[in-house]
């Protein structure tokens, strides 16, 4: 794979400016330093420089013209060499400039001060103009290249915090959710956070007709840039097949079938697809090895079970039969589901939660159970348990089936 500072490289190679057009600081105290080396710098191209007296003078000058390179004696009156690096670093303008020190001082002490101050390099003077001339290319070379590398590091940001964006679009938002709750007499409470900017996790809503609602929650293997556009091509795939399938098992069949062409060979998701018929207070469900989904009532012992979630993941063999299962969900349940981070946070055997915690807790809650507050009492209870973030995408969706 090409590394993103060879990738730059050959990509805008042809728009790079000489670094002779590098914009060079020259201080020194005695004139005739100054003309000597402008001289030697000119003769090899760099003709883009200015001249500074004393570090005062030079401070002065990098604030207003922002060189690419400062080239300074050490000794000098009204401010020093060492004292102009050190305000030049603490600065926040250019605190990763290079600065050379030209110098004929030669104890170790002396030369281990120019770094302690943040010199880039030493020149020893008598200066040898080719050996000035090739330290300057290395540093003017090496910085040019940062700055290329931090340019595509902020671009890439960038390009990722828009992806990331165009995915949680296509998350059931709030507007989308309120629509269905105006349809059908449900309430959703969701949250959704990937682990490192793009994630593998997806949920979805179908309306199936004025009695029938179906809700999907989908987790990819892998994370970031892969797992994010699977579930981009996924959510396409379930638009399109979901509102025509009869049943959740037969969702799951020919969703196994179509990312097993799609997937490479390794790579799969786990899926539960829940079928609510309003008319007939059942949710039919089947599910593709999905953390197990926890449904219950508004009961004062909620009436907690964990429904079974056995099957293949999606995407590992060609041919997977998925099998339908179903529950009475009369009005007043909820059904919670989750990504495995919600139970694999910290990895087992120190999880957070299991299913049987999971359990426990929505057991202890009072009063109504209101999905968006089950929802973030169980998310806030693992961040604030957790010695660090989930290394997976966290989503978790709640739906009430108001009476």
């Amino acid at each position: 794979m090409t590394d993103p500072a060879s990738a730059l490289i050959a990509e805008e190679g042809a728009a790079i400016e000489p670094l002779t057009t590098s914009r060079i600081l020259l201080v020194d105290d005695s004139a005739v330093m100054l003309s000597v080396i402008r001289k030697y710098l000119e003769v090899h191209g760099f003709n883009n420089i200015q001249v500074a007296a004393n570090g005062e003078e030079a401070l002065q000058a990098a604030h207003a013209w922002h060189p690419d390179l400062i080239l300074t004696d050490i000794q000098m009156p009204v401010m020093d060499g060492y004292d102009l690096c050190r305000k030049i670093r603490a600065g926040t303008e250019m605190p990763d400039v290079p600065v050379l020190f030209m110098t004929g001082l030669t104890k170790p002490e002396d030369r281990n001060g120019a770094f302690s101050a943040g010199a880039s390099d030493l020149i020893s003077k008598p200066v040898d103009h080719l050996e000035l001339v090739g330290r300057l290319r290395v540093h003017l070379d090496r910085r040019r290249l940062i700055k290329r590398l931090f340019e595509y590091h902020d671009r890439m940001a960038q390009e990722l915090d828009q992806a990331r964006k165009m995915q949680e679009a296509i998350l059931p938002g709030v507007a989308v959710q309120e629509q269905v709750q105006a349809k059908y007499p449900v309430k959703f409470g969701s949250f959704y956070r990937a682990s490192i900017g793009l994630g593998g996790d997806l949920w979805s809503i179908h309306q199936l007709g004025p009695e029938r609602l179906m809700v999907c929650l989908v987790d990819f293997s892998g994370h970031g840039v892969g797992a994010a556009l699977n579930t981009f091509r996924f959510q396409t795939f379930l638009n399109n097949v979901a509102p025509k399938s009869a049943s959740p098992n037969h969702l799951l069949g020919m969703a196994n079938t179509f990312l097993y062409t799609q997937l490479p060979r390794g790579q799969f998701a786990t899926m539960f697809c829940g079928l609510i018929d309003f008319s007939k207070e059942t949710l039919s469900y089947s599910s593709a090895s999905a953390p197990p989904v926890l449904v219950g009532d508004q009961s004062t012992d909620r009436n907690l079970r964990l429904l079974e979630t056995a099957g293949l993941p999606l995407g590992l063999v060609e041919d997977s039969d998925y099998e339908a299962l179903g529950i009475d969900f009369k009005p007043g349940s909820f059904l919670l589901m989750y990504s495995d981070a919600l139970i694999e946070t910290p990895e087992p055997p120190q999880s957070i939660f299991s299913p049987d915690t999971l359990c426990a807790l929505v057991s202890a809650s009072t009063g109504d159970l209101e999905p968006d507050r089950l929802v973030e009492d169980v998310v806030s209870h693992l961040l604030s348990n957790s010695p660090s973030s989930p290394d997976d995408d966290l989503t978790l969706v709640c739906l009430n089936y108001c009476p």
